[in-house]
Formats: C-alpha cells, structure tokens, sequence
C-alpha cells in the first residue's frame, strides 16, 4: 500500500523453512509484521536533515 511520497508498507512473514514444497503448510509462519520502504525522495530528505541540541 502506498502513501503517498512517503513510500509504501509490505506485509513480510518469518517461517520455518523446509526441504520441498509438499512440506509446506500454514502451520511453519511463526510471526508476521509490516515494513515500511520510504520513497526514494523521503530517504533524500533524510540524507540533509540537521540536529540541533535545545535546552527544555
């Protein structure tokens, strides 16, 4: 799913591997999670953004 310019999620999963495709079932997904992949004029901004140290 895209948003935008910011870039886009993707749903990965983490399983057991095994040897042949007859052995796989659902019951090998151990986890599932989201990523996020930033646009490539999102990791652009991010290369020049500047710290500043504030005192609160």
């Amino acid at each position: 799913m895209r948003v935008g310019f910011l870039g886009a999620f993707q749903i990965g999963v983490r399983s057991v591997g095994v040897a042949t495709p007859e052995e796989v079932t659902v019951n090998l997904v151990k986890k599932s999670h989201i990523n996020f992949r930033p646009d490539k004029r999102l990791r652009k901004m991010l290369q020049n953004v500047e710290f500043t140290h504030s005192e609160s």
